[in-house]
């Protein structure tokens, strides 16, 4: 299958950052759900007291946390409305979604360098795409998904953060589509 393929099931079009977050089931944080998102927070920002630029690159001006808590906390995070007591969710992604995620990101980490072929990027995706599936089995996690647009100010700032991936219950990644 060709990548356009994998990326057509990926959110939105054209140039993005697609990012993927995977939390413990039920433990996928609303607006307003503190420790959950404390939990989010605390497990993917590396070093969230250290400042990063936000105007000018060589001006670090703000902390990492505080950042995060102003441009992707309203993105990321199911929203709810107290009036009728409803949540919008943040899309989630079924396998197909998920697989479609590893395979882009394995395909623009190698084939734009010449590290690898279209073909053998994408073969190798899947198969990193199956075990990253029994590391975070559908069963055990919710797995949702969110585009930022290219040069929007939550992509600027999301690029800027340092991001750990020594969880096991959460994950927190992104995937550049150009």
């Amino acid at each position: 299958m060709p990548i356009e393929q994998y990326l057509d099931q990926l959110e939105g079009q054209n140039k993005r950052h697609v990012l993927l977050i995977i939390t413990p089931k039920g433990e996928y944080p609303t607006q307003f759900s503190r420790k959950k998102y404390h939990n989010l927070e605390d497990s993917i920002l590396e070093n969230p007291k250290s400042y990063i630029g936000f105007y000018e690159e060589d001006v670090p001006e703000i902390m990492q946390f505080t950042a995060f808590r102003l441009f992707l906390k309203p993105l990321i995070c199911d929203n709810e409305r107290i009036y009728d007591r409803s949540i919008s969710k943040v899309r989630r992604l079924k396998k197909d979604g998920i697989v479609s995620f590893v395979v882009a990101k394995h395909f623009y980490n190698t084939v734009p360098y010449g590290e690898k072929t279209e073909e053998n990027a994408i073969n190798e995706g899947l198969s990193r795409a199956e075990d990253f599936l029994r590391k975070y089995p559908i069963e055990e996690f919710e797995f949702a998904s969110v585009e930022l647009g290219k040069d929007s100010d939550e992509a600027n700032i999301f690029i800027k953060l340092d991001l750990k991936h020594d969880n096991d219950d959460y994950y927190f990644d992104f995937v550049y589509v150009h």
